[in-house]
């Protein structure tokens, strides 16, 4: 008997593996008839990019990173031919996004390809999960 399983959480970064996991992901929401999210994290650290004044303060250039990458996400939930499933990016820390996301979405399955670096350890991820944190 196959669990059944209604969300599916999908964490990617923006490459081909990435795509790769989006295909997966959508063949398995499509065969279960769930609901895909599929979520990238943009964190943007100020520095010491240049000797003049910025244009933008570090939330503005966030935002528009952060805008830039959901049109790239948009493009690769097309080529995975997933374009009808949710894509989500949202700006902060891998490691604060994924378990906040989850806990507020509570997804019944979070895709995770082994040996692919999110910015965080699985045991991050589960712990933040369980109730009670």
């Amino acid at each position: 008997m196959m669990a059944n399983y209604r969300r599916i959480l999908a964490p990617i970064e923006l490459n081909r593996q990435g795509e790769q996991i989006v295909r997966r992901a959508h063949h398995m929401a499509m065969a279960l008839d769930a609901q895909l999210v599929v979520l990238h994290a943009v964190y943007y650290s100020t520095g010491f990019e240049s000797d003049h004044v910025p244009f933008l303060t570090p939330q503005q250039l966030q935002r528009q990173i952060a805008a830039q990458m959901q049109e790239r996400l948009e493009q690769l939930l097309k080529r995975a031919g997933a374009v009808e499933m949710r894509g989500e990016v949202l700006a902060g820390k891998a490691t604060k996004i994924l378990p906040a996301f989850a806990r507020e979405w509570r997804p019944d399955l979070i895709v995770l390809v082994d040996g692919v670096d999110y910015g965080l350890q699985r045991s991050t991820v589960l712990g933040a999960l369980l109730p009670g944190r």
